[in-house]
């Protein structure tokens, strides 16, 4: 493999990771607006699954022995 081919190369897989970044980004940005969303229409069940997973984490950590 020559000097130029090697360079179109690592063009080629420099494009197709900003391809694959972005296309995670707006996946990522996604969820956000997803969660954001469910966590206002379903404000008290989201503080009810965050205590209950707090207790769960506090409950396997102190029985560490």
């Amino acid at each position: 493999m020559n000097t130029e081919e090697m360079n179109a190369t690592q063009a080629e897989a420099g494009q197709r990771f900003r391809d694959i970044q972005q296309k995670l980004g707006e996946k990522a940005k996604n969820y956000s607006q997803v969660t954001d969303q469910y966590v206002h229409e379903n404000a008290w069940t989201t503080v009810a699954i965050a205590v209950g997973i707090g207790f769960l984490a506090g409950f396997l950590i102190g029985n560490r022995d």
